[in-house]
């Protein structure tokens, strides 16, 4: 239909009451969402297929309160990251602190070997720029 995000939220207006909004393969690349948005009972919402380039557009989701889940599968994201809360919820559960812990320790354990090949070399910058949080999880771990 090749919808663009104002359309969305134009839509959004005849529809507050929308749960599931499906608006996979369109024009969409910014997620602009005002912060008194017509969406308070969104929880569904699927992104498929869109030209979403960067992360900070999907962070401006965070106003839908509602939102459960977020699909994002063959978009164009180049990077995803998370502040030092990093999410909360992971397939609609809590995360629980143990539980975040041990996923963090799995991640550094899976790419210590590729680290210990790349530390001090040309590649290391590289190694940096894909896994971005490697060294604050390295240093997070230690304490």
């Amino acid at each position: 239909m090749r919808l663009n995000w104002d359309d969305i939220n134009k839509i959004s207006n005849v529809f507050p009451n929308i749960e599931e909004l499906r608006a996979p393969y369109n024009n969409i690349t910014d997620l602009t969402t005002p912060k008194h948005h017509s969406l308070p009972k969104l929880r569904v919402l699927d992104l498929e297929g869109n030209d979403i380039k960067y992360w900070s557009e999907v962070n401006k989701l965070s106003v839908v309160a509602s939102l459960e889940h977020l699909m994002l599968e063959n978009t164009k994201l180049e990077n995803i990251y998370f502040d030092s809360s990093s999410i909360p919820f992971f397939n609609g559960r809590p995360i629980k602190d143990d539980e975040r812990r041990g996923a963090e320790y799995d991640y550094i354990r899976k790419y210590a070997l590729e680290w210990i090949k790349v530390k001090n070399t040309a590649e290391e910058k590289l190694f940096l720029l894909e896994h971005n949080r490697y060294l604050e999880l390295i240093e997070s771990n230690d304490r």
